[in-house]
């Protein structure tokens, strides 16, 4: 079997022999067991293999009908997309899935599917660390869970949620049908992609979490709300982290939870933004007073190189030429 190394890997098998490709799935994909349908044609298939940080992605374009029987390892859940018109139909708990470009399939840790493949199919399947989405879940309900996190094993793909799985399933395969490792640049893009699957299966795909997260999800507005409030009052003091939190009620994890989600940043990234436009403001309506340096350490900038540079990249000039320009036009 060929040796897997740290990232993209491309084609590693191409072989009529049907138990060399299951061996090779085995660890990729998902282990199972196969049985050929007869009257199909004769088996061939081509597997890719990318090795992500979070997520290992493998796709098969394969000849041959085959009846299978799966079983998910307690580690990792998978998903199973279908990367032409169809897979086939996926059995699993009194649930059937036909895997097509209306359905993806999502197997949780230790469950057994039944699936019967169409004659020739092209498929993406995605094995997940359940590490990585029990942690996230956890930082999401700012608490340990002690009952395995289970999903609704269809997901989809004709809604907005879907559609963004597919994006970023068609952003992985092509790095992955890349030799060079060129179709994603930077690398890095590549772990933004992954984790956009984890989220987009804990925010859209039910599970039995679903409902708390969705508690969790509405009660954190308030608390954003209130540090925001806060904030905006309280900005030329020398807050901390912990001044904020006290305020809104709420611990550190939860509110920089609830700020990333809400606004893609951390308190104290906010709580800076508010005070570089204070300081922008004060330079923008000067008295005769007013200097550069006594602006920015008014709103908590003492180290004055790093803030001309930070106050340029945001408002496309130098704080002096703020003040320079607004001092022209008031004739002070």
């Amino acid at each position: 079997m060929p040796e897997l190394n740290a990232h993209l890997h491309g084609l590693v098998l191409k072989t009529r022999d049907a138990d060399e490709a299951a061996a090779l799935l085995g660890d990729t994909a998902v282990p199972y067991r196969f049985e050929p349908i007869s009257s199909s044609p004769p088996f061939s298939t081509d597997i890719l293999i990318l090795q992500g940080r979070s997520i290992l992605i493998s796709t098969a374009t394969s000849t041959g009908r085959l009846w299978l029987e799966t079983g998910m390892p307690a580690g990792s859940y998978g998903l199973v997309l279908a990367l032409g018109s169809g897979v086939g139909v996926h059995k699993s708990r009194g649930r059937t899935v036909d895997v097509s470009s209306d359905s993806s399939f999502v197997q949780n840790p230790l469950t057994v599917a039944e699936v019967t493949t169409q004659e020739r199919y092209r498929v993406l399947f995605l094995r997940i660390a359940a590490d990585v989405l029990k942690a996230e879940l956890e930082s999401r309900l700012d608490r340990q869970i002690h009952s395995q996190l289970v999903f609704h094993p269809e997901f989809k793909m004709g809604n907005a949620a879907g559609r963004k799985l597919g994006g970023a399933c068609r952003n992985l395969r092509r790095a992955l049908s890349s030799k060079n490792g060129s179709a994603i640049d930077p690398p890095g893009a590549i772990h933004q992609l992954e984790a956009e699957v984890i989220n987009l299966l804990l925010e859209t795909q039910p599970h039995n979490y679903s409902k708390e997260m969705s508690r969790f999800a509405e009660a954190g507005s308030w608390p954003v709300r209130i540090a925001k409030e806060y904030m905006h009052s309280s900005a030329h003091l020398p807050l901390t982290l912990g001044d904020v939190c006290a305020a809104a009620g709420v611990n550190a994890r939860t509110l920089q939870y609830t700020f990333r989600r809400s606004h893609g940043c951390t308190p104290m990234a906010f709580l800076r933004r508010i005070r570089l436009d204070a300081a922008h403001d004060g330079l923008l309506n000067p008295n005769e007073h007013t200097t550069v340096a006594a602006e920015a350490t008014k709103w908590g900038f003492f180290h004055f190189g790093r803030f001309s540079r930070t106050y340029r990249a945001v408002f496309g000039e130098l704080p002096s030429e703020t003040l320079s320009r607004s001092r022209a036009r008031k004739h002070y």
